[in-house]
């Protein structure tokens, strides 16, 4: 952990942001966390794409993202 960032793996996780639409923790749902969820979609199994957690990328997934689309966490 450095501040208010945790190493995950091979990236940057910003411990600020509760969203789970936020794909690539930026604190902001936008274009890129779209983009991010349609590069994923039909993807099974544990995917930071799948925000309602039902084990696949899908529609639900990306009408999630729509729903909060410019929002911030």
């Amino acid at each position: 952990t450095q501040g208010n960032w945790t190493i995950s793996e091979d990236s940057y996780v910003s411990t600020n942001c509760p969203c789970p639409a936020d794909l690539n923790f930026d604190q902001v749902i936008n274009i890129y966390d779209l983009l991010i969820a349609l590069s994923e979609f039909g993807e099974t199994g544990e995917n930071d794409a799948d925000v309602n957690n039902d084990l696949i990328v899908n529609t639900l997934d990306l009408l999630t993202i729509l729903t909060y689309l410019q929002g911030t966490c």
